[in-house]
């Protein structure tokens, strides 16, 4: 007794059409960047910015450039920052939307106030945090008594909107008064090349490069972005 194929046939036909049209819509989106082509890009930039770029694919992945990040990271778990960017003020923890709640407690400090205003702070670093917290790589007045504390990764889009605000408001009125630090909070969880973009900024540091990575990371974030 021969078998019915029509229905068997009807199936197999329908399944390459659905194939066809995933292969198609699929083959529109933009393919991922990679890890390789993310350090290429890291390397451009290292490159274009007048670094060594031997010392910087060397630094770039070095144990030591390794171990700095995930010291900030620790320490960015052990005071459980609630993501990027992060403030301190002094080692005060500042709740911030934008840059202008930063410069209210910059003024207060300035002052020789708390720089919370009053308010209790949500995080509460030990001494020896606070300590660690005004550690890392600085600009603006080495002298001056007040030290803000950036958590920040580069991936971060909300970072690089703050970022955007601090460039145009609050380093032309207090760069000068103040000892701005960054220490790199990388969401590895949910930003995949906030590590290696971290690692960047930290081996362009070794040249003397840090701030001028930091800024090309985040104005060209959307080319090395997934």
């Amino acid at each position: 007794m021969k078998k019915n194929l029509a229905p068997i046939l009807t199936a197999v036909a329908v399944g390459a059409i659905i194939l066809f049209i995933a292969l198609a819509v699929g083959s529109t989106k933009q393919a991922p960047v990679t890890d390789a082509a993310v350090k290429d890009k890291m390397i451009s930039y290292a490159t274009s910015l007048g670094m060594d770029e031997a010392t910087f694919k060397k630094d770039i992945d070095s144990s030591d450039t390794v171990a700095a990040i995930k010291k900030d990271q620790d320490l960015a778990a052990a005071l459980n920052l609630p993501g990027t960017p992060s403030f301190f003020v002094n080692g005060v923890y500042i709740e911030t939307k934008a840059s202008s709640d930063l410069a209210a407690a910059v003024d207060r400090a300035l002052q020789g106030q708390d720089p919370a205003g009053g308010v209790t702070p949500a995080i509460k670093p030990t001494d020896n945090q606070k300590a660690e917290i005004a550690l890392g790589q600085e600009k603006g007045n080495q002298a001056s008594n007040v030290t803000v504390t950036e958590f920040g990764d580069f991936q971060c889009p909300a970072c690089k909107t703050y970022e955007t605000d601090l460039q145009t408001t609050f380093f032309p009125k207090y760069l000068d008064k103040v000892r701005f630090v960054f220490k790199n909070f990388p969401l590895v969880k949910i930003h995949q090349n906030a590590l290696i973009s971290a690692q960047a900024a930290h081996a362009a540091g070794k040249q003397n490069k840090f701030w001028e990575m930091h800024d090309l990371l985040y104005d060209k974030q959307d080319e090395w972005n997934n």
